[in-house]
């Protein structure tokens, strides 16, 4: 069949602007990836405005690397919650911001394990905010375990998964579960620390406090080191959940030794010290807070008188 002239026009047309969208393609992708290279530079440098400020560009760009940009977004989040100072409004704003990420992620690529194992991480972390008899915590309780659930059929033998799906179970009040997953990690290599980490979780929430001691020293002896913020306040919930006041001081000194203008760690910290009958060490502890924050002095001044002395 013979092309006319016209037929000519229009397909050399459609060639060029073919060739004009796949330049410009490759000019916002190559765009792209050199703010995502900014980003990396800044959060290793713990400069996390601009790091924050060049993934965001980098993320906005629609272009063919957006499944890449957004991990890359999450790992800057990541670095920031383990080396910045969020407070927790940020906290909360940046991890539903991973959340919705990740959700979109995985409708690109199903069968990346990363992406479901990251869903579910962030999704554990908002689980910690929600009040667990409420049913928005049942959804994405439940949306956190099939996101682990689908990263473990992907990638079996990656214990970190296991971990996760460990700590979900501890949220979600399946103390047992929890220890059967920790022990599925133990099988896979019983050299990961993390592993006696979450069974030591679950021993505290089952009452089983010598095994949870044992564990917790294995753990630390297989270096895995729980005195980050994050992990202390995974114990502090365990010991509250038998109401050990005891070893929650324990915890709660370390985390106002990480964190000595945390107000609220000072003030949890005096009402632990009264719950354990050493009074004078509660006030010594609510008088830091009002020195920290003077407009909780009226309730802190209470808090005071209504010590046994």
């Amino acid at each position: 069949m013979k092309i006319t002239n016209n037929q000519k026009y229009i397909i050399i047309v459609f060639l060029l602007l073919l060739l004009m969208w796949f330049i410009w393609e490759n000019v916002v992708a190559f765009q792209a990836n050199k703010n995502i290279r900014l980003a990396e530079f800044y959060y290793e440098d713990k400069n996390f405005d601009k790091s924050f400020k060049y993934i965001n560009e980098a993320y906005n760009d629609d272009t063919f690397i957006n499944n890449y940009a957004g991990l890359k977004y999450v790992d800057v989040i990541s670095h920031y919650f383990k080396y910045g100072n969020p407070s927790p409004e940020e906290i909360q704003e940046k991890t539903q911001k991973a959340i919705d990420i990740l959700r979109k992620n995985i409708t690109i690529r199903k069968n990346y394990a990363r992406s479901w194992f990251l869903l579910g991480s962030y999704l554990n972390i908002s689980l910690q905010t929600k009040n667990n008899s409420s049913e928005e915590f049942k959804q994405l309780a439940d949306e956190a375990n099939n996101s682990l659930e689908k990263a473990h059929s992907l990638s079996p033998k990656r214990q970190d998964i296991l971990i996760e799906w460990a700590k979900n179970d501890l949220l979600c009040q399946e103390f047992e579960k929890a220890k059967e997953k920790s022990q599925e990690c133990f099988d896979i290599n019983p050299e990961f620390g993390e592993c006696y980490w979450t069974m030591a979780l679950s021993n505290i929430y089952l009452n089983q406090l010598e095994e949870a001691e044992k564990n917790l020293e294995t753990a630390n002896k297989k270096h895995f080191s729980y005195n980050d913020e994050a992990s202390l306040l995974f114990l502090s919930k365990a010991y509250y959940y038998n109401e050990n006041y005891e070893k929650m001081v324990e915890v709660y000194r370390k985390l106002v030794f990480l964190k000595p203008d945390n107000v609220s760690y000072n003030i949890n910290l005096a009402i632990l010290y009264k719950e354990i009958k050493e009074y004078q060490k509660a006030k010594n502890q609510a008088l830091r807070a009002i020195i920290l924050d003077p407009n909780i002095k009226p309730q802190a001044e209470e808090f005071i008188k209504s010590l046994p002395f």
